[in-house]
């Protein structure tokens, strides 16, 4: 998935979740980040016992060979890049392509279909407009 923004656009996504970055060069004269930091509504914070630490594989640093039906890719700092294609990012051949403005009170979320509501999730979104801070 590829997200076009313009002018006064904003994005949430879980980037923990979701491989994200700049795939093509900025053009704009300035932009801005608001790092937001949550829980799920109902999460225990008291008993979770480790899952972040359980959730990287134990041979998260071992190498693998080249794969010749693999694009190449490269590790810079934190970025991604992969060399052999253009803007340095594979995944924009076929990307899907989404433009604002989005549906107010609807999450987009895997398998959402912007012509089929019956994909919409609703659950989670703010659609009243009333603060909802005792869920973050």
């Amino acid at each position: 998935n590829e997200v076009i923004l313009t002018s006064g656009d904003m994005l949430f996504y879980e980037s923990s979740k979701c491989i994200h970055g700049r795939p093509q060069n900025f053009t704009g004269s300035w932009y801005s980040s608001i790092f937001v930091h949550y829980y799920p509504t109902n999460w225990d914070t008291q008993t979770r016992d480790l899952e972040g630490h359980y959730a990287v594989p134990p041979h998260w640093h071992e190498q693998a060979p080249p794969d010749p039906d693999l694009d190449e890719l490269a590790i810079t700092g934190t970025g991604f890049l992969e060399p052999k294609c253009p803007d340095n990012w594979c995944a924009l051949k076929e990307s899907i392509k989404w433009h604002g403005p989005a549906k107010e009170g609807v999450v987009i979320t895997a398998g959402y279909d912007p012509d089929d509501p019956t994909t919409w999730k609703t659950d989670g979104a703010w659609k009243d407009g009333k603060d909802k801070g005792d869920e973050l």
